[in-house]
């Protein structure tokens, strides 16, 4: 066998090996690029007081991955509702963390805690004044993450989240601020 024989299949194997790394290192590459994601949504909420209708809520969170079945979030929203026929509007502004455990790229449940300030306005015939509370509250939930493009998924998710009673100026002294949100929202991979 001459030397040059020997240097082809040497330089094949060379070749293969080369070609192999740069497909794992590109495939690495595209996971790590798109590990984040942006959540603008849109949903409706309820609160868990008697008589509370249903409203929207706005929302938008930031999600990436911490291993390979656990997706972290911070997230903001805005929701507000009329409670006692009109006498009391509660506007609430949650930011929140969660951790997310995705058993499957497309499904996903967890939990987390939040700061949620709350102003209470009442029908100004009322004359008790404003108010404005930062608390914290915890929720639980989960959703689906539907790719509908490399780069774009439809982003489903149910929460429900826990706070303790507010007191008011009205007669009903407290109400519970838990309420149930069901969004839906555009995940957009970066």
């Amino acid at each position: 066998m001459e030397p040059n024989e020997r240097k082809i299949p040497d330089l094949m194997y060379r070749v293969a090996v080369g070609a192999l790394l740069f497909l794992v290192a590109l495939l690495v590459g595209i996971s790590t690029a798109h590990a984040v994601e942006i959540v603008p949504s849109v949903g409706v909420t309820k609160a868990t007081t008697d008589g509370a209708e249903t409203q929207k809520i706005y929302g938008l969170a930031l999600r990436g991955s911490m291993m390979p079945m656990l997706r972290h979030e911070t997230a903001i929203g805005y929701r507000s509702e009329e409670l006692y026929n009109g006498d009391l509007k509660v506007t609430m502004v949650p930011i929140t963390g969660s951790v997310w455990f995705a058993p499957l790229p497309v499904i996903y449940a967890g939990g987390g805690v939040g700061i949620y300030a709350t102003s209470l306005t009442y029908r100004d015939v009322l004359l008790i004044p404003n108010t404005t509370k930062t608390s914290v509250g915890a929720h639980l939930g989960g959703g689906l993450n539907i790719p509908l493009a490399p780069m774009i998924a439809i982003d489903l998710n149910t929460r429900y989240v826990y706070m303790e009673e507010h007191a008011t100026g009205l007669s009903q002294g407290k109400f519970d601020p838990d309420f149930w949100s069901t969004s839906a929202g555009i995940a957009i991979k970066f």
